[in-house]
């Protein structure tokens, strides 16, 4: 291979930029679209590597293309990532302070929950295969000795033991087959060489001498760790079972990243979900049930079921309810932690006949006094389950709280075509809010929002009674307040326009949002009709910021106006209230 060569009369290679055991990358640029890729001819069975990869949609996994042949060779296509290694930037740099090495490790450890709940282990979880960009975006990548949990382990592969010494989980050291734990532990050690300047087993020229230390499981202290030391110990824990979860990894690693002391990580780590009387929820993997899905919930026989308080809603996180890993007997999942709304969490089901599905959990204020059931109630782990018959395609549950808050859960069609059991789907994830809550309490944010985030401000103060006046019959007392005072409403019948303000989050904003504006410094978009005849939506940004996975967002004050007014009548309306709000928000 050479640059310039063209493969499959498409790809033109560029510039080598990674070699290893499983094969050779190079840049290229894609002739029909200009933009540029990344190519692997690899030594090893490429054609399950593509197989391995096309499983897995996740913004922190390299995403792969296509497998396309040229000759006798055959290529990975995929994304092409500007970035260099952690390896790389470990040799050039020396360590990463903790609080770095955790927000890398977060990352990272949702891209593995991601690839573990596609029913993948990765194997070889290594500082090389963590792709880190400018903006300090981690990706994990390198899928070619990854294999299906299911799929038995051959040793016909150049090695008896997969993977790279220094990373290696004890068990897997001593001849067990890799699983997600030991992904899990690999993870830790990567973060150990982060911090520490070596890997947990030290440093070795002979292999050798590194495999009988994993083997012993003779790990090194860790006197750089600070906070995230407790972390570490948890990930590197000998005994597979003592290992926290990819995703709960996710989140014990985003508490250090948030500044956390080493005594409010402790913390943490002792609120893991399973321990003291919380619900297990118990998901029989060898089991192939015909009928609906079915979570076995143990509880504790000797005490009547605590009641289930919301907590400071502003702390109270929807993410909690949820097991992403759960819904995987659906299709393959991806969690979406900053889809909307902060009161909720989404998990996106991509059901194998092309549909996609959103099962969404949103957590909800009390309902009005005298407000009636909106649907036949059952009970299930000592709470009120609401069961809304199947609304085309969409089926929504409500769990009733004892302080008459709600958890919303609603699957419904996302994109593609194609059909899905909605309501089944819609209740394993109620059953699996219900097992969530069994501590008496909704979980708990794993870390408290930005000091500048606009869920630190409430949204009916973002429109006084100068702004208000506006609208004849609409004043500040009309105000109805929802979960966590980040919407608001005034719907006074005698005004001649009903008003709803709400706090979103949404990807940076672009024309198919309407004309652009700038006031107070912040990006304004009016859209016409943009929730039906007689409406206008004004999209004012607050700021941007990158989620857990590194992906850009905005978050954005969505304001609705609505009435019997002409549509343009009611857009210049819509704008001067706008504006009004983006001089209440911070420059």
């Amino acid at each position: 291979m050479q640059q310039g060569q063209l493969i499959s009369g498409r790809y033109r290679l560029e510039e080598k930029v990674g070699t290893g055991g499983m094969g050779v990358v190079w840049r290229a640029v894609d002739e029909q679209t200009g933009e540029p890729v990344a190519l692997k001819l690899g030594s090893g069975d490429l054609c399950r590597e593509a197989e391995i990869a096309a499983k897995i949609r996740h913004p922190g996994v390299v995403r792969l293309h296509e497998l396309t042949p040229d000759g006798a060779d055959q290529w990975l296509v995929m994304e092409y990532v500007p970035a260099r290694s952690l390896a790389t930037r470990l040799s050039e740099g020396g360590t990463l302070s903790p609080a770095e090495a955790a927000r890398i490790g977060a990352q990272l450890a949702g891209a593995l929950a991601a690839v573990h709940a596609a029913g993948i282990v990765h194997r070889d979880v290594t500082p090389a295969n963590a792709l880190i960009t400018e903006d300090g975006t981690a990706k994990l990548t390198d899928f070619g000795i990854s294999r299906p949990v299911w799929r038995e382990v051959t040793m016909t592969e150049g090695s008896l033991v997969p993977g790279t010494p220094g990373y290696l989980a004890p068990e897997v050291a001593g001849g067990a087959d890799p699983t997600t734990a030991s992904d899990v532990f690999s993870l830790g050690a990567v973060l150990f060489r982060a911090v520490e300047g070596t890997s947990p087993f030290g440093e070795a020229e002979n292999p050798l001498v590194l495999l009988r230390r994993a083997v012993a499981a003779d790990i090194r202290p860790a006197p750089h760790a600070e906070a995230l030391g407790p972390v570490l110990s948890a990930l590197l824990s000998e005994d597979p079972a003592d290992r926290p979860d990819a995703a709960r990894a996710r989140e014990l690693l985003e508490v250090v990243a948030s500044g956390a002391t080493t005594a409010e990580v402790t913390r943490a780590l002792d609120r893991r979900p399973g321990k003291g009387k919380r619900v297990v929820l118990a998901l029989a993997a060898a089991v192939v049930v015909a009928a609906a899905a079915t979570v076995v919930v143990l509880a504790n026989r000797d005490e009547e079921a605590r009641p289930v308080l919301m907590g400071d809603p502003h702390t109270a996180d929807p993410c909690g309810l949820t097991d992403a890993a759960a819904l995987a007997r659906f299709g393959t999942v991806t969690l979406e932690t900053d889809y909307g709304a902060f009161e909720r969490c989404d998990v996106m089901v991509q059901i194998p006949d092309g549909i996609r599905v959103d099962v969404r959990f949103e957590l909800g204020a009390p309902l009005p006094p005298g407000t009636p059931d909106s649907g036949p109630a059952d009970e299930l782990g000592g709470m009120r389950v609401l069961r809304r018959p199947l609304e085309e395609e969409a089926c929504l549950r409500e769990i009733v709280l004892a302080d008459r808050n709600r958890v919303y859960i609603e699957a419904e069609r996302d994109e593609g075509e194609g059909t899905a059991d909605y309501c089944a789907i819609s209740d394993l994830a109620t059953e699996i809010a219900v097992g969530k809550l069994a501590g008496g309490e909704v979980p708990r944010r794993p870390r408290r929002f930005d000091a500048d985030s606009l869920a630190q401000l409430k949204a009916c103060e973002l429109l006084d009674a100068a702004a208000l006046a506006r609208i004849p019959g609409a004043e500040p007392a009309h105000a109805e307040t929802e979960f966590a005072d980040w919407a608001c409403d005034w719907e006074n019948p005698a005004a001649e326009l009903g008003i709803q303000l709400k706090f979103d989050r949404n990807q940076p904003l672009s024309d198919r949002h309407g004309t652009a504006a700038e006031v107070n410094g912040h990006e304004v978009r009016l859209d016409p009709e943009d929730d039906g005849a007689g409406t206008c939506v004004a999209r004012v940004v607050h700021r941007g910021y990158h989620d857990r996975d590194g992906r850009s967002l905005v978050e954005l004050v969505h304001l609705t106006l609505d009435g019997d007014l002409p549509v343009d009548r009611i857009c210049e309306t819509t704008s001067a209230l706008a504006t009004a709000v983006a001089g209440k928000l911070p420059g």
